[in-house]
């Protein structure tokens, strides 16, 4: 049986690695091919490329890259065509995985999804696009499968991958020997896994953490430095003109979330992590002035940090800004740290959020649903022969 794993950034890379393992226990003879990083190749993906370096977000980015996005539609859809896989497993990152998607129904491969794109919070038009280009959906979040069933989506509820990992996360030991000889308290600055995030955000958080400092001067900066050339080129241009001074610690951004008291971090996965660690956050996303002033009207929910989405209420400061919360954000972060009351009770909803996010297993449980999947469908999928003359037709339909 041969499987299509695409990731395109960081985190999806960390996922995929975990289901090919899983997908690989659970049946030894399977192949596994596609796009990820250097986590899903170490795990046995034979890897067409490596997508997490390419990673663009945004209208800017996406036009900027457009040539070469093409080119690697126009490579993935001559592939899929001449040797078509039994299935297509897409990791979040829509943009692009939508185009595999559409490329894999037309040349009659089934397609899952697994973790979904968050149109609970925007982008609800889209979820049409899901149900025609997709077989079955695979979600991470306990409120998601209600959602997607009501709407008319094949959806399976699996859990969130990040409790396998950070259930078996050991902090590295340069990370801990580095911060024997840091005191406390510590505010801990997570801007991202992207460049773009990185670019976007490191600098207001350096500015909210020098405010921070200002009323409490005892407080240590600290942040994990990727290993990833780019991001990691990203990192030491910014902190090079940091207006605070930061400990540049080594990549283990689960180590950091850990050992800090607070931390400024970005929307995203990552205040899921934090709330099953414990660690209290303020929330930081920068928009354009333009998508600040649309927001109310494109957002169906009233946060956008998942920790107070799967929350359902605000437990946590967040800011969605075009102009910078410097204040306000530096005052959250010197309450969590100075009022033992306040601390206290984030750290009670985010024990409510851990519960929420269940038992580890996601990784197995995903794999054992494609696996279920396939088999099910086997009876009435097309054989290989029919699947690449479908290929090869589709390929014609596209050029022509």
């Amino acid at each position: 049986m041969r499987v299509f794993v695409s990731a395109g950034e960081a985190s999806g890379d960390l996922h995929g690695a975990n289901l090919i393992r899983e997908l690989r226990a659970l049946d030894p003879t399977i192949q596994v091919e596609g796009y990820g990083g250097p986590r899903m190749r170490a795990a046995g993906q034979d890897q067409w490329e490596d997508l997490t370096t390419f990673a663009v977000m945004g209208l800017v980015a996406v036009v900027r890259h457009l040539d070469a996005l093409l080119a690697l539609l126009r490579r993935t859809r001559e592939r899929l065509a001449s040797h078509p896989p039994d299935a297509i497993v897409l990791i979040d990152y829509p943009g692009l995985h939508f185009q595999i998607a559409s490329m894999g129904k037309r040349l009659g491969i089934p397609v899952l999804y697994y973790i979904i794109p968050q149109f609970w919070a925007w982008g609800a038009w889209r979820i049409g696009k899901l149900k025609r280009r997709t077989d079955h959906a695979l979600v991470i979040l306990p409120f998601e499968p209600a959602f997607y069933a009501e709407r008319g989506v094949d959806v399976e509820y699996v859990g969130h991958p990040v409790v396998d990992h950070l259930e078996t996360h050991q902090t590295d030991p340069a990370l801990e020997r580095a911060l024997a000889i840091v005191g406390r308290p510590r505010l801990g600055i997570l801007p991202g896994s992207r460049v773009q995030e990185i670019e976007k955000l490191l600098p207001t958080m350096l500015r909210i953490a020098a405010a921070a400092r200002e009323r409490l001067p005892q407080l240590v900066v600290t942040t994990s430095i990727p290993a990833d050339a780019k991001r990691r080129a990203a990192f030491e241009h910014l902190l090079a003109a940091s207006p605070v001074p930061v400990v540049s610690l080594p990549d283990d951004p689960h180590g950091l979330m850990k050992t800090s008291d607070v931390c400024l971090v970005a929307s995203g996965t990552a205040t899921l992590e934090l709330a099953w660690i414990g660690t209290p956050m303020v929330v930081l996303y920068r928009v354009s002035p333009f998508a600040r002033a649309m927001a109310p009207l494109l957002l169906r929910t009233k946060s956008i940090g998942l920790v107070n989405v799967v929350a359902g209420r605000r437990i946590v400061p967040e800011y969605l800004f075009a102009r910078e919360p410097i204040a306000e954000a530096s005052a959250d972060v010197v309450e969590m740290l100075t009022k033992p009351g306040r601390a206290d009770e984030v750290r009670r909803d985010l024990a409510r959020v851990h519960d929420l996010l269940g038992s580890a297993g996601a990784s197995t449980r995903t794999a054992s649903a494609v696996l279920r999947f396939l088999r099910e469908k086997d009876g009435h999928a097309p054989t290989l022969d029919q699947r690449t003359r479908a290929a090869r037709s589709g390929v014609d339909e596209v050029s022509g």
